[in-house]
C-alpha cells in the first residue's frame, strides 16, 4: 500500500494561531451597519484598555485587567513610577500605556480584501475618536440623524482608514444618506439577521491572568534595563498573537499601534 499524504497548506500554517475574537478595521475602506445595544444597560458599544506589545514575531493583544476589576501588574508600575516623579522612568513608562478601545457588534457589508460575505455579526474594536463619532450620529439631532443601530431606519457607516504609524494613522467616519432596514439588506445577500446573534461585548475579550500580565512586564523592564519600582516579580512565558502593521518603540524593540 502507498504512502499517502495531504498536500502541504502553508497559509494555514501561516495563520494558525492568529485566530481573534474580535475584529479591526483595516486599512482601507469599510462599510458597516452597527448593532443595537448587547445588555440591557442599553450600550451598544464597550469601552477597554488596550495592550499591544510585539516581542520578536509574538504579537500581543490584550485588555487590562483593570477593565474588569482585576490587578493589572502593569498600570500598577505605571502608577508607582508617575507617583515617584522620577522623569527618566516616566518616560519609559508612557511606552507601556494603553490605548482607549471601544468594542462594538457590527456587520461588515464590504472591507479591503474581503473574500467572501460575513455571515454573522462582528465584535469590531474601533479607537476612540471612531467611538466618539458615531455616537455623536447615535444621540445628536443636529446631526440629522439620529439612533443609527435602529435596525429598520438605522444607517450604514463608512470609515476609511489610512497610515500605519502614529503620526499618519487617520479616521473617516461617515453615515450614508438615508437610512436602511438592515434585515432587508441582507435578505438581498441571501443572508437571516433572525439566524445571527449579538456578541457579548462583556466576555468577548477577556483579559491574561495577573501573572501572565506581571510576566509582560518583567519582559518590558528586562528588555529596557529599567529598575523595578517592586522588589520581587516571576518570570515565565507569555502568548497571544494577532498581525498587525504599527510603528516601533526604538528604544525597546518593540512595536506598539497608533494611540488615538
Amino acid at each position: 500500500m502507498a504512502f499517502q499524504a495531504f498536500p502541504r497548506n502553508e497559509q494555514a500554517i501561516v495563520e494558525d494561531g492568529r485566530s481573534s475574537t474580535t475584529h479591526s478595521l483595516k486599512q482601507g475602506t469599510t462599510i458597516l451597519r452597527v448593532m443595537p445595544a448587547y445588555n440591557n444597560k442599553g450600550f451598544w458599544y464597550k469601552k477597554i484598555h488596550e495592550y499591544y506589545f510585539r516581542f520578536g514575531n509574538t504579537h500581543i493583544f490584550m485588555p487590562s485587567p483593570r477593565d474588569f476589576n482585576q490587578t493589572d501588574p502593569i498600570w500598577d508600575y505605571a502608577d508607582e513610577v508617575f507617583a515617584s516623579g522620577d522623569t527618566e522612568k516616566i518616560e519609559q513608562v508612557k511606552k507601556f500605556r494603553p490605548r482607549e478601545t471601544y468594542l462594538v457588534n457590527a456587520y461588515i457589508f464590504s472591507e479591503p480584501n474581503q473574500q467572501k460575505p460575513y455571515d454573522k455579526i462582528v465584535a469590531l474594536k474601533v479607537p476612540k475618536s471612531v467611538q466618539r463619532q458615531l455616537k455623536r450620529l447615535d444621540t445628536d439631532a443636529s446631526t440629522g440623524y439620529g439612533d443609527i443601530t435602529d435596525l429598520e431606519k438605522g444607517v450604514n457607516i463608512t470609515i476609511h482608514r489610512e497610515g500605519t504609524t502614529k503620526e499618519t494613522t487617520k479616521y473617516d467616519t461617515n453615515p450614508h444618506r438615508n437610512s436602511t432596514n438592515v434585515f432587508d439588506e441582507l435578505k438581498t445577500r441571501g443572508l437571516d439577521l433572525n439566524s445571527m446573534k449579538l456578541n457579548d461585548l462583556d466576555t468577548i475579550y477577556m483579559p491574561k491572568s495577573t501573572q501572565e500580565v506581571q510576566d509582560i512586564l518583567d519582559t518590558l523592564l528586562s528588555q529596557n534595563k529599567a529598575p523595578t519600582v517592586v522588589e520581587e516579580r516571576q518570570v515565565s512565558v507569555v502568548g497571544g498573537t494577532e498581525p498587525v502593521e504599527e510603528f516601533k518603540l526604538e528604544s525597546l524593540g518593540i512595536s506598539a499601534p497608533p494611540q488615538e
